[in-house]
């Protein structure tokens, strides 16, 4: 079980992201168009991560294929955020910032 409750934690974690990510995006009081496209994708990636967490769990169980499975899309949520960033060929500070963040919590779960 303690397995399970430590992914569930994830699931935890990862709802918590989004909103202090958007809670991030608008300390400037307004959310850039390639802010929001990074945010689409980061939320993109969290709800499938979200439904990995919950199909890993649902036979009370974790083997080592799903933990590893869940650590390839933490690392496909930062992955695809810095392409997201990239995509114009310039990182903005307030994309930079949420980068971060995503990283650093991501590092965390």
């Amino acid at each position: 079980m303690k397995d399970v409750e430590e992914v569930l934690t994830k699931l935890a974690k990862a709802n918590t992201l989004m909103e202090n990510l958007i809670d991030l995006a608008m300390d400037d009081a307004k959310i850039s168009q390639e802010e929001k496209d990074m945010l689409f994708s980061i939320n993109e990636n969290l709800a499938s991560y979200a439904e990995a967490i919950i199909e890993t769990v649902s036979d009370g169980r974790v083997d080592l294929s799903e933990k590893e499975h869940l650590r390839d899309l933490e690392k496909k949520i930062v992955t695809d955020a810095h392409a997201r960033a990239k995509a114009d060929n310039n990182v903005s500070d307030e994309e930079r910032i949420l980068l971060n963040k995503l990283v650093a919590t991501i590092q965390s779960i």
